[in-house]
C-alpha cells in the first residue's frame, strides 16, 4: 500500500537522526524515537493487517535503534514508558480480527451479487487477475469458504501468544484447510 511508504521512510529518517544527528543530545534522540513509535501506531488507521505489520516493523526499528544506543539512552523515563506500554501482539491481533470481519462482510455481500460480480470481487480480494483467476465456484460454496476463512483468521489471532511448539502444532493442523479452501 503506497500510502504506508512515507511512514516507513520517516521512521527510518528519525532512527537515523537519533543515531547520527543527536549524538550529543540524548533527549533529542529519545524525541526522535518516541515520534517514530507514535508514527507507527498511527499507520494502523484505517485498521488493516498490513498497517499493523508496518507498525510492528517501525516499532522493531525503534527498539533496535534504542538497543544500539542503550548506554547513552538508558533510564530515560519516556523511553522506558514507551517500551513498557507496548503490546504489539494485541494490536496485530486486532488487525487480524478486523480482516476476519472483512471476510464475513464480503461473504454476506456476495449473496446479492451476480455470478460475474461475485467472481470479480473474489479475484480482487485474493489478488488474482484476469490472466490468473480463481476457478469458478458455486455461490454457496464461495460464501462458505469465506466464512471458514473468517473463522480461521479469528482462531489465528488467538494463537499469537501460544508457545512456539503449540503454535506450530496448531499451524500443522490447518493443512487440510489449506488444501481444500482456495482462500486459505
Amino acid at each position: 500500500m503506497p500510502y504506508l511508504d512515507p511512514s516507513r521512510y520517516l521512521a527510518r529518517t528519525a532512527a537515523w537522526s537519533a543515531t547520527h544527528c543527536q549524538t550529543n543530545d540524548p533527549s533529542a534522540a529519545v524525541d526522535d524515537l518516541v515520534a517514530s513509535s507514535r508514527l507507527g501506531q498511527n499507520v494502523e488507521s484505517p485498521p488493516t493487517v498490513i498497517g499493523y505489520l508496518v507498525n510492528m516493523s517501525i516499532q522493531e526499528m525503534v527498539i533496535e535503534c534504542a538497543a544500539r544506543q542503550a548506554s547513552r539512552l538508558a533510564g530515560n523515563p519516556r523511553l522506558v514508558s514507551l517500551f513498557n506500554d507496548a503490546n504489539y501482539y494485541a494490536e496485530f491481533r486486532r488487525g487480524i480480527e478486523h480482516q476476519a470481519d472483512i471476510s464475513d462482510r464480503t461473504a454476506d455481500a456476495m449473496t446479492t451479487m451476480s455470478p460475474e460480480d461475485r467472481m470479480q470481487l473474489l479475484n480482487n480480494s485474493v489478488g488474482r487477475n484476469s490472466t490468473n483467476p480463481l476457478p469458478f465456484m458455486d455461490q454457496t460454496q464461495a460464501i462458505a469458504y469465506l466464512h471458514e476463512i473468517a473463522d480461521l483468521q479469528r482462531r489465528y489471532a488467538q494463537t499469537l501468544e501460544l508457545p512456539e511448539a503449540d503454535y506450530n502444532k496448531w499451524l500443522t493442523g490447518q493443512e487440510a484447510v489449506r488444501l481444500t479452501n482456495p482462500f486459505a
